[in-house]
């Protein structure tokens, strides 16, 4: 791989581990404001919640986007390992 590969997949790894806390923390915000509105508004892959199935769902919510902040994360830091490989 030339240079420029390189240093491309060096800054994608530093932007990925700043922004997997990042992710985190919008997504344990995101559980909290959706279980102190008792509401959940309907979007593409989540129906319209109401009343009792608000924390079970919320908690779905932030386990998703943690286990996808995580596999993004762990891919990055693959790619720039495999480079020095």
């Amino acid at each position: 791989m030339d240079s420029n590969t390189k240093s491309i997949l060096i800054l994608l790894a530093v932007t990925m581990i700043i922004l997997y806390p990042v992710m985190v923390l919008v997504a344990i915000r995101g559980e909290k404001r959706m279980v102190k509105d008792g509401y959940i508004k309907a979007s593409f892959p989540w129906p319209e919640v109401h009343g009792d199935k608000v924390p079970i769902v919320a908690r779905k919510y932030k386990i998703i986007v943690i286990g996808f902040s995580s596999v993004a994360l762990f891919f990055t830091l693959c790619c720039v390992i495999s480079l020095f490989c």
